[in-house]
Formats: C-alpha cells, sequence, structure tokens
C-alpha cells in the first residue's frame, strides 16, 4: 500500500531533497515509510505542502485515518542564517477535505485555537524548538538532540535506583539491567549525533549500580568491571562502548548495501569529518581591536 503512496510523492512533487555524497556530489533523497509511519522532507514549505495535499488524498481514498494529535513538523536548521518565512504553515486534510493546520517547526498550544477559517489561522502562537518523534526517539530542530539525551539519562537514572532496591539477586538484578536499560538506551544512542564523552554521562549511574552489585569499592579498577571474562574481568557492557560499536556497525551494513543506503552512510561519515557547531542565536563574537603597531605593519605590507 505504501508503494503507491511513494509513487505518488515521486510524480506528484517536483521539488528534491539533496544530501551531500562522496566527492561533494549532490543525490536525491526520497521519501521515507515504516510500518504505519511516515517521513518526508522538503526545502521549500510549498513543496512540503503539495506532499501534505497528496497524502491527504491517499488517506481519504484508501480510508486510512491520519492521527493530527501525533503529526508533528520540524524545521532543521543547519547555519545561522535567518527563515524566509517566520512561523510557516501547512494543511493537512481528513474526510470530507476538512482542512487542519500544523505549523513548521513549531506546534499549536492547546487551548489556544488553531482553527482554519478559510484563509487564515485563528491562533496565538510563537516560534520554539520543537521536538519530534520518529521510530522511538525524539529528533530535534537544532540536530542536537538534546531532549533525547537528557530524557535518557533520567530514564537510567530512575531505572538504576528501582533495581538497587529491589530484593534480588546480583545476577537477576545485572540481567534486568540489561534488558530494561542498557538495550532502551543502546538503541537511543546510536540514533543520536554524540561523542563517546557526552555518551560517558550515560556510563556514571550505571557504573554506581554495577558496584552496588559487586559490592566493589570506589578504588575497584574500572579494567576488571568491563573486562572479558576470559581475562578474569567481571564482563560488565559498557553502554558508551556498546553504542559506538553499532553506529560503526549501522555504518558498516549500510556501506555494503545498496546505492541509496551507501551514498547516506557516506554522507554522514563526510560530514562527521568537517562538521563544526555553529553559533546559536544568542552568541555573540567579539574581536579584539587590532594594535596600532599591527596596522602600521599590514599597511606597510
Amino acid at each position: 500500500m505504501f508503494d503507491i503512496l511513494l509513487t505518488a510523492l515521486r510524480l506528484g512533487v517536483d521539488g528534491n531533497f539533496w544530501v551531500i555524497g562522496r566527492n561533494d556530489s549532490l543525490h536525491r533523497a526520497g521519501n521515507c515509510a515504516y510500518s504505519d509511519d511516515m517521513f518526508t522532507p522538503a526545502t521549500q514549505v510549498q513543496t512540503l505542502q503539495r506532499k501534505a495535499d497528496i497524502i491527504s488524498a491517499f488517506t481519504i481514498i484508501f480510508g486510512f485515518n491520519i492521527s493530527i494529535e501525533k503529526l508533528r513538523s520540524i524545521v532543521c536548521e543547519w547555519g545561522d542564517e535567518q527563515p524566509a518565512l517566520i512561523n510557516p504553515v501547512i494543511l493537512v486534510h481528513t474526510k470530507g477535505w476538512i482542512p487542519h493546520a500544523v505549523g513548521v517547526g513549531w506546534k499549536i498550544p492547546e487551548g489556544e485555537g488553531g482553527a482554519w477559517d478559510g484563509k487564515r489561522i485563528i491562533a496565538a502562537h510563537q516560534r520554539t524548538m520543537v521536538t519530534m518523534p520518529y521510530l522511538g526517539i525524539k529528533l530535534d530542530g537544532d540536530n542536537q538532540h538534546d531532549t533525547l539525551f537528557k530524557e535518557t539519562l533520567a530514564m537510567i537514572n530512575g531505572m538504576c535506583k528501582v533495581i538497587r532496591a529491589k530484593k534480588a539477586s546480583a545476577n537477576l538484578k545485572r540481567c534486568t539491567a540489561y534488558l530494561m536499560i542498557l538495550t532502551a538506551a543502546a538503541y537511543r544512542g546510536r540514533m543520536g549525533p554524540w561523542s563517546l564523552e557526552k555518551l560517558q554521562e550515560w556510563d556514571r549511574p550505571l557504573e554506581k549500580l554495577y558496584r552496588v552489585l559487586g559490592k566493589w569499592t570506589r578504588g575497584h579498577p574500572r579494567g576488571l568491571m568491563y573486562g572479558d571474562v576470559d581475562d578474569t574481568g567481571e564482563g560488565y557492557r559498557r553502554l558508551s562502548d556498546w553504542i559506538c560499536e553499532l553506529k560503526f556497525a549501522a555504518l558498516h551494513r549500510c556501506m555494503q548495501m545498496d546505492d541509496a543506503s551507501r551514498i547516506a552512510a557516506k554522507g554522514l561519515l563526510l560530514r562527521a569529518c568537517r562538521w563544526q557547531r555553529p553559533l546559536a542565536h544568542s552568541e555573540r563574537v567579539t574581536v579584539d581591536p587590532i594594535p596600532p603597531s599591527a596596522k602600521s605593519k599590514d599597511a606597510a605590507l
């Protein structure tokens, strides 16, 4: 069924969403559909509106319902450029071609309207950072995904406290920590852009839990804690290292797959090699004045 929708989007929309690939070559990124979920990118609001119209018509014809309350749109800002439109809006239609207003890069707060009178949106709103849930993770518009990182850290801290308080054997608590904490955090971590140093913040509450389970003091070496059992270690899994291994494995698989997956993997590697954190809008760069002696020297040159 999704093949019909993806084909309609490919044939019915002229605009392309480009990603950079090998040797700085550009490649068109298509739409992504998974089970009952869908993700579609666009470089212009008009193109995104055209896609929304096609998706709305598809759902009406085939008898699907769009979950408006779960619908999210997001604006990815790669630099400090000013957007062409402030608070842009797209319309998603349901059965009877009833329009529903959805903000791009923000969501209309509850209780503040959001009604469409045929000409404009009746709502008071302000452009704010929006988090969009997708496949179990949350994406932030600034591509830093701090929301996902903080929620995962809170989840790890909370689950570690619960496991420590339970009356069970150390082996059972260890298995519970692996099944309930490490697997969930690893899935989220491999989707995030965080460095190894930042991921190690997730290791700290787990390490405290491991020391309680093993009845170790603070001076117990980490090498023994995370070392292999065959090498006289305890065999505990370090979460940050596991996430890096999962990322590498995913990139390696993509490099061996079809052209689209290989281009996406190469684009990620290229971006990681030359990525620099853009200045936030609230930051200011101060430049020290040039000394008079240097000015005269430059003028002489």
